[in-house]
């Protein structure tokens, strides 16, 4: 049992009509654009929960802490045992209880209905204090970077101080998006946006990373990550989880193209080459160049292409002064700048050394061109250029 002061109740009475009472998207929140393709944070239903979940932090060891939204309760859940419980406590405020994140023991709850950050005790759910955050009660997100606090709006990301909730530092959006969602993965801040989209964002220099889209679409209201390679998404009444690596980027474009070709002077060889971009708005499409393009050496349509995917097709008849190897490398850049590289390896035969039995005769085709040998019956073939012809008896 707590008390609180006047000023508390006074903005609980005052809180405004057109709240959640569900853990769905807000009545007032920015409006997000419609889901874009790309690729998708593929979700695995981790177990259900008695919560109705609207927010989350982890507290290691598969355990979560949840909020149930209808309950007023903050509960420990072990993930690894079907979202047991293992705790609850009463959630300060009375408003409407949202957001958590764990600092050692010290278990922050935001509350949208009220406006305010709670820190209380993760033993003892002992109320240790409260802080009137930076932002609007709009949007959501919670999270932590061990030593200060994030808070997503309609409008921003906010980095303060957990004590004193003074604002250390200001990210804006991703555009056209508002924040249901905050966690850090390794060094990146993850942001659930009402789009349903999940973007990978620098916490340096603002700027988004890489994204994907959640599979199941906007249903979720709240994440946060072991820090290592798990996401945990909420759903109203149980928990998914997302595996990717959070060291890198999980939006990166892909590149394609075939690793090794082997050629012959005179005969005209192709490959094809392609680019798609993985993530959704703004990086829907890619331009793909190229580099090391032997001389003579064509793309079609030419490098460099934008697309969705963006297909391009190699055409190179080689000449006699163009024997040995080529290394052509292949460039996708999205529209946030992620890029992803490929490179064919072009070996190029001025001559192609047989082994083979009998002295009929017999033709025999090497890389598209017909050639007559001397032998009945042809077992083997090296394409070879002279200096690296290999010393064997024939």
């Amino acid at each position: 049992m707590f008390l609180l002061p006047i000023s508390l109740f006074a903005a609980i009475a005052a809180s405004p009509t057109d709240f959640r009472h569900d853990p769905m998207d807000p009545i007032g929140a920015v409006g997000a654009p419609a889901l874009e393709e790309g690729l998708a944070c593929s979700r695995i239903n981790v177990c259900a929960s008695v919560a109705n979940n609207n927010g989350e932090a982890y507290a290691g060891n598969g355990l979560v802490w949840v909020t149930d939204f209808n309950a007023q309760q903050l509960r420990l859940v072990d993930t690894n045992n079907n979202c047991n419980i293992i705790r609850s406590c009463q959630a300060p405020g009375g408003g409407q209880p949202s957001e958590n994140t764990l600092i050692g023991n010290t278990l922050y709850h935001y509350d949208f209905g009220v406006g305010l950050i709670f820190r209380i005790d993760a033993t003892t759910c002992a109320l240790l204090g409260f802080c009137d955050p930076p932002g609007n009660d709009l949007a959501e997100g919670l999270t932590n970077d061990g030593t200060f606090l994030w808070k997503g709006d309609s409008q921003n990301l906010y980095k303060f101080d957990p004590l004193t909730c003074q604002v250390v530092q200001t990210c804006p959006n991703p555009p056209g998006d508002s924040a249901d969602g905050l966690t850090m993965c390794g060094e990146f801040l993850v942001m659930l946006g009402y789009s349903g989209r999940v973007y990978q964002i620098d916490p340096n220099t603002c700027m988004v990373v890489s994204g994907c889209t959640l599979s199941q679409g906007a249903a979720g209201n709240g994440l946060t990550s072991d820090r290592i390679d798990k996401l945990f998404v909420d759903q109203p009444a149980a928990i998914d989880r997302v595996d990717f690596s959070c060291d890198q980027p999980f939006g990166q474009p892909v590149c394609n193209t075939l690793g090794a070709v082997m050629g012959s002077v005179g005969v005209p060889i192709g490959f094809t080459a392609s680019g798609q971009a993985v993530t959704g708005q703004p990086g829907r499409s890619v331009t793909l160049s190229v580099s090391g393009l032997p001389a003579g050496a064509s793309m079609t349509p030419p490098l460099p292409l934008i697309g969705q995917p963006a297909t391009s097709q190699f055409n190179w008849t080689p000449g006699p002064g163009q024997v040995g190897t080529f290394v052509v490398t292949f460039t996708s850049t999205d529209q946030i700048g992620n890029t992803s590289s490929c490179s064919t390896t072009i070996t190029i035969a001025e001559c192609h050394q047989l082994v083979g039995t009998g002295s009929g005769g017999s033709d025999v085709t090497l890389f598209g061109q017909m050639f007559h040998t001397d032998l009945s019956n042809v077992r083997r073939s090296w394409p070879v250029t002279i200096p690296r012809r290999p010393s064997l008896a024939v």
